[in-house]
């Protein structure tokens, strides 16, 4: 007889010899790992491996020589040396942190661009708790717990990602037929993740492009490449990591476009530059020591860094509540604090007030959805609503009717 057993510490001090006979136990999420405990206590690890309905054994090592850390993976180093193949071959053996090394993540490397944070998700919340069972034995009771144990520091936010990498991890293993459902599919997400719907209202635009303007002319004392860039990604709703690392070969020889070739959807991206973006571009490569539109003034060949203190110093000379300075807007101006990633938004909503529909405006941000869009992107300004607001309350008052005063009554 075969008994279970869990992969502890203290379950295997605890498993012992019955009937005085050597006694065998399958560990229950390691199910070709077996431990033999023999009369006299010792306790023998080996690897199982069925061939023609007959067992085959390989020893591992005896226990407590061999730590609980290390027999998952002696184990299946040994298992996959007998099968002659990896791991990966059935369901039944496919182990999850084996899966998401050699199937998900490099998948994962070649599509997004986010795929580090895929990988240190895994690595410090799901390794742990799901990476030594099998593909098919996860339940949804074994993701529930998981997501519903996870630290506290943890923002809903950080929880729901955590969720959507597992359901990525299970999805892609539905398509490749090595299970049958998603466990993932009935546990439900917090939904917190919050939209940012921070814009730049229309005179915040015209304080933000006024102050950076003091950096980003050339004939300036405080000439900066950064404060150009600012202004680059705010006329053309570029994302700025596509923005600061913009080279000469990118812009076309008249200057009225540029070809993006690393974007978030991984495919390229046609930008089309208005008269100012034009004029920003010109005067970054007069003023470019490099093959970089906006150079590092500090490392040779290479492109600025991340222009958040600029950024930064453009908002709190304009007015503009940011980060670090929130709730201190000027006056008319909101307290909500902005971000660099709200000049994509406003280039968007700008757009949208303008008249362009939302399938254009998609095209022009390069989304590979319109309704991410919709949902994300596509704001009407304050000032745009209360104009129609006073529009339609117009249209439905006859213009022949004076409203009376108050405190005022019709003789």
């Amino acid at each position: 007889m075969i008994h279970p057993l869990e992969l502890k510490n203290k379950a295997i001090e605890n498993a012992c010899c019955v009937d005085g006979v050597n006694t065998q136990y399958k560990f229950i999420t390691l199910p070709y790992c077996r431990l033999f405990v023999g009369k006299n206590d010792v306790k023998k690890l080996k690897v199982c491996k069925y061939k023609n309905g007959r067992p085959k054994y390989v020893d591992i090592g005896i226990y407590p020589a061999i730590k609980v850390k290390d027999i998952e993976r002696l184990a299946n180093a040994i298992y996959q040396k007998l099968t002659g193949t990896d791991i990966a071959v059935l369901a039944d053996e496919v182990i999850i942190d084996d899966y998401f090394n050699t199937v998900y993540l490099p998948y994962s490397r070649k599509t997004k661009k986010s795929w580090a944070d895929d990988e240190s998700r895994y690595r410090c919340h799901v390794k742990a708790v799901l990476g030594h069972m099998f593909i098919s034995a996860v339940k949804t009771i074994h993701v529930a717990s998981l997501i519903n144990n996870l630290p506290e520091r943890l923002s809903l936010e950080t929880c729901d990602r955590i969720r959507s990498l597992l359901s990525a991890i299970f999805s892609s293993a539905e398509r490749l037929e090595l299970i049958e459902r998603n466990p993932v599919k009935y546990v439900p997400a917090y939904n917190k993740c919050e939209i940012d719907k921070r814009i730049l209202s229309t005179e915040e635009t015209v304080a933000y492009m006024e102050s950076a303007f003091v950096e980003a002319n050339p004939n300036g004392d405080c000439f900066s490449h950064s404060a150009l860039a600012l202004i680059l990604l705010l006329l053309t709703g570029m994302r700025v990591s596509n923005g600061i690392n913009l080279t000469r070969k990118q812009i076309s020889a008249d200057c009225t476009q540029l070809l993006l070739t690393d974007t978030k959807q991984g495919k390229e991206q046609l930008i089309y530059l208005s008269e100012p973006a034009q004029w920003v571009v010109k005067t970054a490569m007069h003023m470019s020591c490099n093959q970089y539109l906006f150079p590092s003034p500090r490392k040779p060949d290479s492109p600025i860094s991340y222009p958040r203190s600029t950024f930064v110093r453009i908002c709190k000379r304009a007015g503009i509540a940011v980060r670090g300075n929130a709730g201190k807007g000027g006056e008319g101006f909101s307290s909500e604090p902005v971000r660099i990633h709200t000049l994509r938004k406003t280039f968007a909503s700008t757009a949208i007030a303008a008249g362009v529909d939302v399938y254009t405006v998609s095209k022009l941000l390069g989304h590979g959805s319109v309704s991410v869009t919709e949902k994300h992107y596509a704001f009407v300004k304050s000032e745009i609503l209360s104009s129609a607001v006073q529009n339609i309350g117009k249209s439905m008052i006859p213009q022949c009717l004076d409203l009376p005063l108050l405190g005022t009554t019709n003789s």
